[in-house]
């Protein structure tokens, strides 16, 4: 029987992202997943994000099917400051029987023999799959097939020892952040780490929220300032892209965002129990029918609704209080400035 041996556990942004694993990042479509992923790979290139490869310049390979290389991803990785030598992109050609071609991205079930060879030969260490849906066959509600395709990417990212990050864009429904991933529940169960995107509309900020981290210790968030930003491109003209600025940790979290955009849509009643709770502190369902002149049976049923969502909850038998979100962001800065080559992105 041959022994195990214990290592440490490597991290490509410290407490945040792990090397080894698949780490989700949720959010809902159009948000700025990709302006983040941009930041995140300028860090990496130029090995100044705080862990295990800081001082270490990376290599960083995208699998990405929303975003156009030239137009797109290329002003965005040279806003946020990326050494574009460390930077590829993988896609796979297509031959239809009449000869025609068209590019497509890997496939996570044919093609993961291929991939793990280019990223070997690249020296990867930090993966981008945008979107992961793209990648998989077959219905991605089967948790079957996603245990199975899913599990496949965490291997050889365990076997590669880097970091594969996988986009999921959030379904349409309401619940916690982490039920708001659209396809199987096998999705968020295969994978250690789920971080979360939101916008922070009430402070004009793009909240990055840790919402599953089995290896690390606590959940942070961090806030970013989005910015507005002309590249020039080669053809002589500019193209306007997003550029994130990073803040710093921050004491609101996706879930204080989720709650307080649902409290936005309660309806009077339910506001009016908020705010007298947020005034008394602790209070039953007859002190508060007495307080508002509202019927106690009627006071019941909000509560239990408003208990539900997250918006109170019960220290005692009988006795609600206000969930009440945070929304103090501490300032900070860790934008380097730096400079880089912008080679062509190739493809493989």
């Amino acid at each position: 029987m041959q022994l195990v041996q214990s290592e440490r556990l490597l991290w490509a942004w410290d407490g945040v992202i792990p090397l080894g694993v698949v780490t989700l990042l949720g959010g809902r479509a159009g948000i700025g997943k990709s302006t983040f992923l941009a930041w995140l790979t300028a860090q990496v290139t130029n090995g100044t994000l705080k862990g295990d490869l800081q001082g270490i310049p990376s290599h960083v390979t995208f699998v990405a099917g929303e975003d156009d290389l030239g137009r797109v991803l290329r002003p965005r990785l040279e806003a946020a400051g990326a050494d574009l030598t460390r930077v590829s992109a993988i896609s796979v050609k297509q031959q239809e029987d009449d000869g025609s071609q068209w590019v497509s991205m890997p496939n996570v079930k044919t093609d993961l023999a291929e991939l793990k060879e280019a990223l070997y030969e690249s020296g990867t260490s930090l993966l981008i799959i945008d979107p992961l849906s793209a990648t998989m066959e077959g219905d991605t509600n089967s948790e079957q097939i996603v245990r199975s395709q899913l599990g496949r990417l965490a291997h050889m990212a365990g076997e590669m020892n880097i970091c594969v990050l996988a986009v999921k864009h959030w379904h349409k429904g309401q619940g916690d952040s982490i039920d708001r991933i659209s396809g199987s529940h096998g999705f968020t169960d295969i994978v250690r780490s789920v971080l979360q995107l939101i916008p922070d509309e009430e402070n004009d900020q793009l909240i990055l929220s840790s919402d599953k981290n089995n290896y690390g210790q606590g959940k942070p968030s961090f806030a970013y300032q989005l910015e507005t930003v002309g590249i020039p491109t080669d053809d002589g003209s500019t193209n306007a892209v997003g550029k994130a600025v990073f803040l710093g940790e921050s004491d609101v979290n996706v879930e204080d965002i989720l709650r307080r955009d649902a409290e936005g849509n309660l309806g009077d009643v339910n506001r009016r129990i908020l705010d007298h709770l947020r005034v008394v502190g602790e209070s039953g369902p007859d002190d508060i029918s007495n307080a508002l002149g509202v019927p106690a049976p009627t006071i019941r049923k909000y509560l239990s609704r408003l208990a539900n969502s997250g918006h109170v909850e019960k220290p005692y038998r009988g006795i609600y209080k206000a969930v009440t979100p945070v929304t103090t962001v501490p300032s900070g800065s860790n934008n380097p400035q730096v400079t880089y080559e912008t080679p062509h992105l190739g493809g493989l």
